[in-house]
């Protein structure tokens, strides 16, 4: 049985006590989540949530943007999906990718399917550095 890092204890010892069991289950499961800009609350609460894709109901967390919620959920073991944004002669290609790290400057993503870059083809399950910016990490709900 995978049990929680210490990183992942921390965050969810400061979560409320009835969320902690559905909290610590999608953290060792490393679910994948999807970020999306929340109108639900107020001003109190961050602009961009980070929920599971299967239920986006149940938010992991907030942030005040999208790749302060991205490197936030990749350092809790979390999987983030993506578009990646590719400019070409013919217009722009968005096509679906996961965020499985971050450097200062690039995301590392990963193919579900057959994913052509500028330089290379990624087979699902490869990964690749891509610049932040080709990289949109809001869904719409």
């Amino acid at each position: 049985m995978q049990t929680l890092n210490a990183t992942q204890q921390g965050y969810v010892g400061n979560i409320y006590p009835e969320v902690r069991a559905d909290l610590a289950g999608y953290l060792m499961r490393n679910t994948v989540v999807c970020i999306y800009r929340q109108t639900e609350c107020g001003a109190d609460v961050p602009d961009f949530a980070v929920a599971p894709v299967e239920d986006t109901s149940f938010w992991i967390g907030c942030w005040n943007s999208p790749d302060e919620a991205a490197e936030n959920a990749l350092a809790l073991g979390l999987v983030v999906e993506a578009t990646l944004l590719i400019d070409g002669f013919a217009g722009r290609r968005e096509l679906p990718c996961r965020v499985v790290g971050a450097t200062q400057r690039r995301w590392r993503i990963t193919a579900d399917e057959p994913l052509p870059l500028p330089s290379k083809h990624l087979q699902p399950g490869d990964t690749a550095l891509v610049p932040r910016h080709a990289v949109k990490l809001t869904a719409s709900r």
